[in-house]
């Protein structure tokens, strides 16, 4: 482990104790991030470095942390490097946010949050649901690596010898990382470093460069900041970083920014290293099981109202058992939705070793129980 650095692409932090005998154990760092409101601080026990933060893993590819922000209020929210800064619900109180505390007592303190209204701000009265999103304000505030593998965020960790650092740029209208990436024998000089979206994300002209090398491979409903819509998928040959930094058969998704999404990062231990304006890459040696309820389910479901089955892909499991958008998904495996929600659903829809699970489903004149069996 390493003590908290500089962000210097990102913020100028500047290391200063506590006061009070009481506090003596706890570090506590300024922190003024360049072009956002701040300052703000970093504040931890001795140690808290050394413990991991546990998260869900949603889809594969969404990280999803619990949080405790002002002392008492619960939040899920999504790690979302493309997100600028801490994004809240309006029902947590005031923008100003007295603090943010992880799992292992890492806090910052005296944050300035957004507030939109959005998909990824759900209330906190809602089961279940994604709350909001961490920015890259706090993730550049010192090292910290994303491990899909371990469902795991470690915070000031030093990366792996061996690794891909992979460059990125912040400006002054825009502190999100940005960087460089080949697909296809096309080089793309500027997309933006996501672990808030599902895939890599390509627009229309890139898609259009690669031609026969992008193979339609359906769709799902994208649920986005602005609106929600139909996204199509593309099956690409290969979404390079570097070149030891390369995904074989990635799905790209058509959309008007450019991207690299989760479904892309997962197959690293991804290190955000601020200070060093880098991405930093450790391959798993052995590709980690990563499981999409849509894949192998045939079922998507809305993002705050887990009840209402957006999707049913053709020919999957849920089709072969009569489920439709038409219908209302009121348990699984004797869960009530509306007690675990969005999250709840998945991680019975996702569990490793489970190719069964029954769904109680809800239509005008009655309910029946299905039961699901994975291919």
């Amino acid at each position: 482990m390493i003590a908290p650095r500089r962000a210097a692409a990102a913020c100028v932090a500047a290391f200063v104790a506590l006061v009070g005998p009481a506090l003596a154990d706890e570090v506590r760092v300024e922190l003024t991030p360049a072009g956002l409101a701040g300052p703000f601080y970093l504040r931890y026990p001795e140690g808290a470095l050394d413990t991991p933060v546990p998260f869900q893993l949603v889809r594969g590819v969404h990280p999803v942390v619990s949080v405790v922000v002002n002392g008492d209020v619960r939040l899920n929210l999504l790690v979302d490097s493309g997100a600028t800064v801490l994004n809240l619900n309006s029902d947590v109180g005031s923008p100003f946010i007295k603090d943010l505390c992880f799992s292992n007592g890492l806090c910052f303190e005296w944050l300035i949050a957004a507030m939109p209204q959005s998909r990824y701000t759900a209330s906190r009265d809602t089961p279940g649901a994604i709350n909001g999103l961490i920015g890259y304000n706090l993730l550049a505030a010192l090292p910290v690596s994303i491990d899909y593998e371990k469902r795991q965020l470690v915070f000031g960790r030093e990366p792996g010898a061996g690794a891909a650092r992979i460059a990125v740029e912040t400006r002054p209208d825009d502190v999100r990382p940005f960087g460089r990436a080949e697909t296809g024998g096309h080089d793309i000089e500027r997309i933006l470093f996501d672990t808030g979206s599902s895939f890599v994300r390509l627009d229309a002209d890139t898609l259009a460069a690669l031609g026969d090398a992008a193979v339609p491979a359906g769709g799902e409903i994208a649920f986005s900041m602005q609106k929600d819509e139909i996204s199509r998928l593309f099956e690409i040959t290969r979404m390079c970083l570097a070149a030891d930094a390369c995904v074989t058969g990635e799905l790209a998704q058509l959309g008007a920014w450019q991207a690299i999404g989760g479904s892309f990062w997962r197959h690293f231990r991804v290190t955000i290293d601020a200070e060093d304006s880098a991405f930093v890459l450790e391959r798993y040696e052995t590709p980690p099981n990563f499981i999409n309820a849509r894949e192998k389910w045939g079922l998507q479901l809305d993002l705050t109202d887990a009840a209402k089955i957006v999707q049913v892909d053709p020919g999957s499991p849920a089709a072969r058992a009569g489920i439709a958008v038409a219908d209302r998904l009121v348990a699984i495996d004797g869960k009530a939705i509306l007690d675990i929600g969005y999250l709840g659903a998945h991680a019975l829809l996702e569990a490793e070793g489970v190719d069964l699970v029954a769904l109680d489903l809800g239509r005008a004149g009655g309910t029946r129980n299905v039961v699901l069996i994975a291919d």
